[in-house]
């Protein structure tokens, strides 16, 4: 039993010491490759010369004065003065006469203009009928511009009325303005027209 012990000890302390060289062996080669250096690839540089100018040159509109207190012949001395630079200061124009602008003068003001008008799409209960008609709707317009307060006036059939109502719902419009302040539109009408196309 204990001869067992000896060899499986003896077998396994060799096997470790032939590990480690092993082990050393393949670091050596590793290094030794990883030591060569690798071969690099020259990179070739090109230079390009932009011939055209990036920015046009300006002609000089302006003539240089050798003081800079001097004016130019023809130009009168302004009144008020010289800047710190010692250069002439112009006079501030004066205000042009008009009427004065007053906030909520009616400057913004406008009528109420439809943007987004859709059409209702056709029932498929009127289609498989072969029914054709109208319905008169009357709605208010928010400031916002939405569809609100939708009511049916009159209808030749019932079965148009959803349809009117969810088109109505989609229309957009810009508000009426008063005094710069958009305003609510009530009792605005459309009728939506029902025709099957026979062509």
């Amino acid at each position: 039993m204990y001869a067992r012990y000896l060899s499986a000890i003896s077998t396994g302390t060799a096997m470790t010491f032939a590990l480690l060289f092993v082990m050393q062996a393949l670091i050596r080669i590793s290094s030794g490759a990883m030591a060569e250096p690798e071969p690099r690839h020259p990179l070739i540089w090109e230079r390009t010369v932009i011939e055209q100018p990036l920015e046009p040159e300006k002609p000089e509109t302006f003539e240089k004065l050798k003081d800079p207190t001097e004016l130019p012949p023809g130009r009168p001395e302004p009144e008020t003065g010289t800047t710190g630079s010692g250069f002439p200061m112009p006079a501030a124009p004066e205000p042009a006469p008009g009427p004065d602008l007053v906030v909520g003068s009616g400057f913004n003001d406008g009528p109420l203009v439809a943007i987004v008008r859709v059409e209702p799409d056709y029932p498929s209960r009127a289609i498989s009928q072969g029914l054709e008609g109208y319905v008169d709707v009357q709605f208010d317009v928010a400031p916002d511009g939405t569809v609100v307060n939708i009511v049916v006036l009159k209808s030749s059939s019932p079965v148009f009325e959803r349809s009117s109502i969810a088109a109505a719902k989609r229309f957009r419009y810009k508000s009426r303005v008063v005094d710069g302040v958009a305003q609510t539109t009530r009792g605005v009408r459309n009728r939506f027209t029902y025709r099957m196309d026979r062509g």
